[in-house]
């Protein structure tokens, strides 16, 4: 009885445990995200609604993101962390940055609050996810994440920063959803410097703003 006793009171830790110890995901892997929120300057709000595919890749030290916001509004961002470089284009035009943070391993910091469990779905067709809360150490935005509890992919990603460094005197409020995760990189070439951005001059490092993990 007491050696039943114990493995009770043994599973029940290992259990809340496991809830609460922040989790990782693929070190390689692409997904796409509808985004939705807006942005405060000078007493004006700006709506912000689109669609952004990311690329991660932590052994390569690469990271890129394809945004589109409506019909007028396209850029991609490249993240070469091994050259420390930023690749920025807009609409076709291209700058490029030094890069002077590090690639964030793809996982919950340590440091990250969990707040709750999330079920989507009902009865026997159910979701079991983990939310948590921490500053995203990149850019000093307050982030939300939900992430699944079996592998920790990402679901939904809100984020609240006061003060975006790529954005001075503009406060920024997005959702981030994901959909069609894919662990691995099925096309490498989305890490390929854009022909617009080779011989441009390197500018003074910027951060950029964004989804992370």
């Amino acid at each position: 009885m007491l050696v039943f006793k114990l493995s009770c009171v043994l599973a029940a830790v290992l259990s809340v445990y496991s809830v609460n110890t922040p989790c990782c995901t693929d070190r390689e892997w692409s997904a796409d995200m509808g985004l939705t929120g807006s942005s405060f300057r000078s007493g004006f709000f700006t709506p912000l609604e689109g669609h952004s595919t990311m690329f991660y890749d932590y052994h390569g030290k690469k990271l890129t993101i394809k945004t589109s916001l409506g019909s007028t509004y396209k850029n991609t961002v490249l993240l070469d962390y091994d050259k420390k470089r930023e690749y920025f284009l807009v609409n076709g035009k291209c700058s490029v940055y030094e890069l002077v943070i590090a690639l964030r391993k793809p996982c919950i910091p340590a440091n990250a609050t969990y707040l709750r469990e999330s079920i989507y779905g009902f009865g026997s067709n159910t979701l079991v996810a983990d939310v948590w809360e921490y500053v995203e150490p990149s850019n000093g935005a307050l982030t939300r994440f939900s992430v699944t509890r079996d592998s920790c992919i990402p679901l939904i990603q809100a984020q609240y920063n006061p003060h975006p460094p790529a954005q001075p005197g503009t406060q920024t409020d997005i959702v981030y959803v994901y959909s069609n995760f894919n662990p691995g990189i099925k096309d490498r070439s989305v890490f390929d410097i854009p022909t617009a951005c080779v011989n441009q001059t390197v500018q003074k490092p910027t951060v950029t703003a964004g989804p992370t993990f």
